[in-house]
């Protein structure tokens, strides 16, 4: 079975990072790689709920969505990613831990189910990308916080 694991360290809270992940109007703001627009995402927050993204990449719209299957927050989020128009469906685990007393983040992604016909460090890249992206996103909001 075709799987990546990331794992990465961010500078933000638990309950805020976990937020960033979960509250469409805050996923917008930092989903996916840099120069990658997302739109729109929808995120029904329960085991069972729809989840969907729209992005931008490269001028044109691709549409990813899922169903959540299991959810322990702020700890735990696991759903299925299938893109519009592919037949393959993956299954993505996030875990969330705090450390360092509460104001740094673990993350963990482990993306499995992968499709044969894409290279997994293409999976691995897409994920580091986005947690730059998210790592922008959380610091963005942290200076904002603290007024500078």
């Amino acid at each position: 079975q075709r799987s990546v694991r990331v794992v990465r360290v961010v500078d933000a809270p638990l309950e805020s990072v976990f937020r960033a992940f979960t509250h469409p109007t805050q996923v917008v703001r930092w989903w996916g790689p840099a120069g990658i627009e997302t739109s729109e995402a929808e995120i029904d927050l329960v085991v069972g709920g729809r989840c969907r993204w729209v992005m931008h990449p490269e001028g044109t719209t691709a549409v990813l969505h899922g169903t959540i299957t299991a959810l322990e927050p702020p700890n735990l989020l696991v759903m299925t990613n299938q893109w519009e128009g592919n037949p393959n469906e993956s299954l993505v685990t996030f875990r969330f831990g705090a450390v360092e007393g509460g104001n740094r983040t673990r993350i963990e992604i482990f993306h499995e189910r992968l499709p044969e016909d894409v290279p997994t460090e293409a999976y691995d890249d897409g994920w580091a990308a986005a947690l730059d992206s998210l790592e922008t996103y959380v610091a963005t909001q942290r200076r904002a916080h603290d007024g500078n």
